[in-house]
């Protein structure tokens, strides 16, 4: 495959689609920078940016097999640091007015293994592990505590990002991810 579509690229947002978006950016560009507005801590914690962080999180199979693919061994990697392994039929159970079942629409009463799985964990322990796994990378580096202002652009193309008072940093290709709250599309 070739690499090289260009020497720098910047992802705005540095959550759990960010961090994936920068994985894949990192296999062709020589470097990616994450910018995220808020501070980072090296362990599984809730950020005020993720409205729905405090909410459990059920990861279901198909995002496991992208994690998977993206990086190999991210399931076994996610129950080493405490997230609970569920099979879908079994484990996971509906209170429908007329009683418990096993699947969302009551037709399944008796526990069933439907030969899938998921992982039940904190938004803050999913999105550490992307984000340990993603800063691996010798190549992606991530910045926090940066709030990008507005994309440098001039003849209808992205040249990079400004951030702070007057700060900027060039790049070949930009990408939003900094979710409701960026302040790019302004």
């Amino acid at each position: 495959m070739a690499k090289y579509l260009g020497q720098h690229a910047v992802v705005i947002g540095g959550s759990i689609a960010g961090l994936m978006t920068a994985r894949v950016l990192a296999e062709y560009f020589d470097y990616v920078t994450v910018l995220e507005r808020d501070a980072i801590e090296d362990r599984p914690v809730i950020r005020k940016s993720i409205p729905q962080g405090n909410h459990l999180h059920g990861l279901l199979q198909g995002g496991q097999q992208v994690l998977s693919s993206l990086y190999p061994g991210f399931t076994e990697a996610l129950r080493d640091l405490g997230a609970t392994r569920a099979i879908i039929g079994r484990d996971v159970v509906w209170y429908l007015p007329d009683g418990k079942a096993y699947n969302p629409t009551g037709s399944l009463r008796n526990p069933l293994d439907l030969g899938f799985e998921a992982h039940c964990a904190s938004r803050g322990l999913i999105e550490f592990l992307i984000r340990r796994l993603t800063l691996a990378l010798p190549n992606v580096k991530l910045e926090a505590g940066i709030t990008v202002r507005e994309l440098v652009h001039s003849n209808g193309r992205v040249h990079g990002v400004r951030y702070g008072d007057s700060r900027s940093v060039a790049a070949e290709l930009v990408v939003d991810a900094g979710g409701r709250g960026s302040h790019a599309p302004q």
